[in-house]
């Protein structure tokens, strides 16, 4: 989404400083300052906010690829997920959420939430969560149906929220002749940890095996099968679990940046994966793609491709096994193809309209 997010901006504002604000432990400082962008500047001491001291002091911190919260115009918010029921949460983080954008809003901050899937909010913390941000954006995109069912349901109509795809489709992989070489024609196989963590005991504890299986058929098809660590440690656990599992040498792919893992997954013949935006990937790439879902926008992304039938249920492994034998056809393999290129040029040609809204917010042609 990064990559998504930069490249659209610098196109639209070629001048424009570009902030990274949240705190990643899968993205260093180091990642950061590779993409030419730079870092919110937040340091805490005793709970004494002192990057408001050094704000006030006039201290120079864009040298060292900091940027002052007072110095952002604009916040493009691509978490939206963060604030449905699926995540665990406590009152003290309503409180520390409303304060955040409340604070931005009181700056003149313009707020924008990306697409990205949100919902449900059925429990009494993420109905307050999602109405308290609501009431500070500017414009709310969902990104699929159930995601914009979800919003209107507990917000109500309101010209701020809007339906749009998956924007990561505009963006194109980049990869190393050697590593297009590896990897080209093959079958690139995702696995996502949340489908241990956020999934229930029948699913959770079936994962691993599952996977061994969908590996072991996958290589019935003679070419070349990988594993793709398309996540964090976590993935990299359940990708090594996996590989352990398996009695032949199982080639892995760790941790590539994101060009190169949307280059990777481009290249292949077929994709297997639990991650959304490996998913995602695929699609927008015409690459026929096979998921395990732990939340509704995993269909809600097959539905956009029209490839409805492309749900791998964990919990029904035979069933799984003969979908994955029905994508590994090569004349059906080519058939999807030319169905998922249509569907992806209509798709991208919606995420260039989400875009055009963005910026009509941002130039302040449309209040």
């Amino acid at each position: 989404m990064l990559h998504a997010i930069i490249d659209k901006v610098k196109q639209q504002y070629p001048n424009a400083n570009l902030v990274w604000g949240k705190n990643n432990k899968n993205c260093t400082f180091r990642d950061i300052s590779g993409l030419g962008i730079y870092q919110k500047f937040t340091l805490e001491k005793f709970k004494i906010p002192l990057h408001k001291i050094a704000h006030i002091l006039h201290a120079d911190i864009k040298g060292y690829g900091l940027v002052y919260q007072n110095d952002v115009d604009v916040l493009l918010d691509a978490g939206g997920f963060q604030f449905g029921d699926q995540w665990a949460k406590k009152d003290r983080y309503l409180k520390k959420i409303d304060t955040y954008y409340r604070e931005l809003k009181r700056k003149g901050i313009k707020i924008i939430f990306l697409p990205q899937a949100f919902g449900p909010f059925s429990k009494r913390i993420s109905l307050s969560i999602i109405h308290s941000v609501a009431s500070y954006a500017d414009l709310i995109f969902a990104r699929d149906q159930e995601s914009y069912n979800y919003l209107i349901s507990v917000l109500g109509d309101s010209e701020k929220i809007n339906l749009f795809p998956d924007f990561t489709n505009l963006v194109s992989g980049r990869i190393s002749k050697e590593i297009h070489e590896a990897v080209s024609g093959g079958i690139c196989i995702i696995p996502n940890s949340k489908m241990v963590t956020h999934t229930n005991t029948a699913v959770s504890q079936n994962y691993i095996d599952f996977f061994k299986g969908v590996f072991i058929e996958a290589k019935t098809s003679g070419k070349r099968v990988i594993l793709l660590n398309h996540g964090g440690e976590k993935d990299y656990k359940i990708c090594q679990e996996i590989k352990d599992q398996l009695d032949s040498d199982v080639e892995l792919f760790s941790r590539p940046n994101a060009l190169e893992a949307k280059g990777i997954i481009g290249a292949s013949f077929l994709v297997i994966a639990s991650r959304f935006h490996a998913a995602a990937s695929a699609l927008s790439q015409a690459v026929p793609c096979l998921v395990s879902s732990w939340s509704h926008k995993y269909p809600m992304l097959l539905k956009d491709y029209g490839i409805e039938n492309g749900i791998l249920d964990v919990s029904e492994e035979s069933a799984a096994l003969n979908k994955v034998k029905e994508f590994i056809d090569e004349t059906a393999n080519i058939q999807m193809r030319a169905h998922l290129m249509e569907k992806s040029k209509t798709l991208k040609k919606k995420s260039k309209e989400m875009w055009e809204k963005v910026f009509e917010i941002i130039d302040g042609t449309k209040v």
